[in-house]
């Protein structure tokens, strides 16, 4: 399918069916990021009718990594208090537990979780008071 060829090997992990305009999409990723990135390389495809999204995420990261990546993320964001949030994962869940003063902060705590390597669910557990 020539609307994943452009993305080269990052996607190569992943098969496209087609029938009757239905798109299966199967396979595995190391990131989320890449999940949604296929899904909407075909999303607007002419002659698409629907897409069954059966990617799965394969992390390829040790928790302590993951970890340590999510912390120096939300170090690095200026909207983020650090040090009010734990962070924990295993294999492949990352579960963030604290309190921030907005909103903002924990959507940024929950994108930094997002984004670090061998992310495959993200629990959000923190308050905001």
């Amino acid at each position: 399918m020539n609307a994943l060829n452009c993305n080269g090997s990052a996607y190569s992990g992943v098969k496209v069916e087609v029938s009757d305009g239905w798109i299966t999409l199967r396979g595995a990723v190391e990131w989320q990021c890449q999940k949604r990135e296929v899904e909407r390389a075909v999303r607007n495809i002419r002659g698409v009718s629907g897409i069954t999204d059966e990617i799965t995420l394969k992390p390829t990261a040790f928790a302590t990594d993951i970890e340590a990546k999510i912390k120096e993320a939300l170090k690095r964001n200026a909207e983020v208090h650090a040090r009010r949030i734990e962070v924990v994962a295993h294999e492949g869940l990352v579960t963030l537990r604290g309190t921030v003063h907005t909103l903002a902060e924990r959507m940024a705590a929950e994108r930094a979780a997002w984004a670090a390597p061998g992310v495959s669910h993200v629990e959000d557990l923190i308050t905001v008071a």
